[in-house]
Formats: C-alpha cells, sequence, structure tokens
C-alpha cells in the first residue's frame, strides 16, 4: 500500500514521543526522590520480562524478528536510567 510506509513513520516517531516524556517524568520523580535510585535493579529486572514481551509483540504486529533472542537481553541500572555511554 502506499500510504503504509508513512503511516507506520508516524507510529514510529509517536511512540518515541511518548518514550521520551516518560523518560522525562522517571527523571524528575528520582531527582524529586533520590531514595528511589536504589530500587532501579529491582524494578527493572521485575518488568524486563513484561518489557520483552511487548517488544516481540510490536516486532510481530510489523512482519519483524528479533535480531537477537530477547530472553538474552539485559540492562545495567545505568542504562536503566539513560546513563550509559
Amino acid at each position: 500500500m502506499r500510504g503504509e510506509p508513512v503511516a507506520r513513520a508516524y507510529v514510529v516517531v509517536s511512540g518515541m514521543r511518548a518514550v521520551i516524556q516518560a523518560q522525562a517524568a522517571v527523571d524528575q520523580l528520582l531527582e524529586e526522590n533520590l531514595s528511589l535510585r536504589r530500587e532501579v535493579p529491582a524494578i527493572t529486572e521485575r518488568l524486563l520480562p513484561k518489557a520483552r514481551k511487548i517488544a516481540l509483540k510490536t516486532l510481530e504486529t510489523y512482519g519483524e524478528k528479533p535480531a537477537a533472542d530477547p530472553d538474552t537481553l539485559t540492562f545495567t541500572e545505568q542504562q536503566a536510567l539513560g546513563e550509559a555511554p
């Protein structure tokens, strides 16, 4: 379909905006509540299985397959906080 790439790009950009807004909200929450930072590793570990499922479902929606086994993907605390180089 002719409009499909444009529609897909719109969805991607909209999704990126939502992620950026969510990250900004998390950053503000952590700045205002420094004690929450120590909870990040446990929260990341708890939410990672659901995040993997969401990523797989999203790829499936677009007829794509993961480049790596999602079960092998992990995040460090710095990566989860957007502080990794």
